[in-house]
């Protein structure tokens, strides 16, 4: 992830486990204005979102909230 001299943040997700395709459907839900338009598919190696900087923030924080609740129930299901 880098910051763009337009102050766009480019966000980079490898779409190998079916728990990525989900969230990033959550966050496309979440911001369909910046993210929908930017979305190559999960046939190519990556998925690039550009969002403005706040939104990036927010992006993230949403995605790593996610991935803490996919890992917790992960381990409570062993």
């Amino acid at each position: 992830m880098y910051l763009s001299k337009t102050s766009k943040v480019l966000i980079q997700i490898m779409p190998e486990e079916e728990w990525v395709k989900e969230i990033f459907k959550l966050c496309c839900l979440l911001y369909p204005e910046n993210i929908g338009k930017h979305y190559l598919g999960f046939n190519n190696p990556s998925i690039h979102i550009m969002v403005d900087c706040f939104q990036g923030k927010l992006f993230i924080q949403i995605l790593l909230l996610l991935l803490a609740l996919v890992l917790s129930s992960r381990h409570s299901d062993q």
